[in-house]
């Protein structure tokens, strides 16, 4: 099994769930469900913090992975 640096894991995800799928998913929330896109990002930010709290004994994998913070690097993609 590879095992990747907490760092990448974290970009991985950002890339293929949030940006990948999340942010095509939050517009059609808002015209379907009358769910402002603004909003729809506020619950998946509350969700990530619920599962924080769910699970306070991995707070320093989550402090690694940093899936909270302002801002994530760019990666170029082929």
């Amino acid at each position: 099994l590879l095992r990747w640096p907490a760092r990448e894991l974290a970009h991985s995800l950002l890339s293929a769930v949030f940006a990948g799928h999340f942010r095509f998913l939050a517009p059609l929330v808002e015209e379907h469900l009358g769910v402002p896109e603004a909003d729809f990002w506020s619950l998946v930010r509350a969700e990530v913090g619920r599962y924080h709290d769910r699970h306070p004994e991995l707070a320093d994998r989550f402090e690694e992975f940093g899936l909270l913070a302002p801002s994530f690097d760019r990666v170029a993609l082929n």
